[in-house]
C-alpha cells in the first residue's frame, strides 16, 4: 500500500518505540516485582467492569477508549514526545501484562488474551503515532520556516497524516470487535445466555 510506503520512516520509528516499551514491560513482568496471586487481577480490575464479552456496548467502549489514545497521539503530535510516550507506555503495559500472565498462568493464556485483538490494535497504535510524528514534524518545520522568514506548507503532510489516522481508526474498530467476540472464545469464555 502506497500510504504505508510513503510513511515507512515514521512507521519504523513508531514500531521501534513500541518494541522497546514491550521489552521493558517483559523485563518488569519477569522480574517478580509485579507478580503475586492477585496482582494482575487487582491492577486490571477497574477495566473489567466495562468489559462484557459478546456485548455490542463493549465494542463501542473499547473502540472509543483506544480511539482516544490514538487521537491523543495524533492531535498532540506537535509535542513529539506525546506519541512517543503513548507507544512506550502501551508497549510496556502489553509486555508486562503478557509476561505476568505467561508466568502466573501459561504462555497460551497470555497469547489467547492478547493476540486475537492485539494483531489489529498494536499496528493501529503504531500507525496513529506515525501519523502524529509526520504531522508533528511538519508543524515544527512550519515554525522553523516562519522564524527563518520562509514558508513551509503543512497541508500535504496533514493530508497524509490524516489518511494514516483514518486507517488506524478502522483497525481499532476491527480490534474492538475481535476483543469483544473472538478473544473471549480463545480464553474459553462462553457467550452469555440471552437476557
Amino acid at each position: 500500500m502506497s500510504l504505508l510506503k510513503d510513511n515507512w520512516k515514521y512507521l519504523a520509528i513508531a514500531t521501534g518505540l513500541l518494541l522497546i516499551g514491550m521489552l521493558l514491560g517483559v523485563i518488569a513482568g519477569s522480574s517478580g516485582e509485579m507478580s503475586g496471586s492477585n496482582s494482575i487481577v487487582e491492577q486490571l480490575e477497574p477495566l473489567f467492569q466495562f468489559y462484557k464479552p459478546y456485548q455490542p456496548f463493549t465494542v463501542v467502549f473499547l473502540f472509543f477508549k483506544n480511539l482516544l489514545t490514538a487521537g491523543m497521539a495524533f492531535l498532540l503530535s506537535p509535542l513529539i514526545f506525546v506519541p512517543a510516550a503513548i507507544l512506550l507506555l502501551n508497549g510496556y503495559l502489553l509486555g508486562m501484562v503478557g509476561s505476568i500472565v505467561a508466568n502466573e498462568v501459561s504462555l497460551w493464556a497470555a497469547l489467547a488474551s492478547l493476540a486475537p485483538h492485539g494483531i489489529f490494535e498494536m499496528p493501529a497504535l503504531v500507525i496513529a503515532a506515525a501519523a502524529g510524528f509526520r504531522f508533528g514534524i511538519a508543524v515544527l518545520k512550519k515554525i522553523k520556516s516562519k522564524i527563518g522568514g520562509t514558508d513551509y506548507l503543512v497541508s500535504y503532510d496533514f493530508e497524509k497524516s490524516l489518511r494514516l489516522f483514518v486507517l488506524s481508526a478502522i483497525l481499532l474498530f476491527v480490534a474492538a470487535i475481535m476483543e469483544t467476540y473472538v478473544t473471549p472464545m480463545f480464553m474459553g469464555i462462553s457467550p452469555l445466555p440471552p437476557q
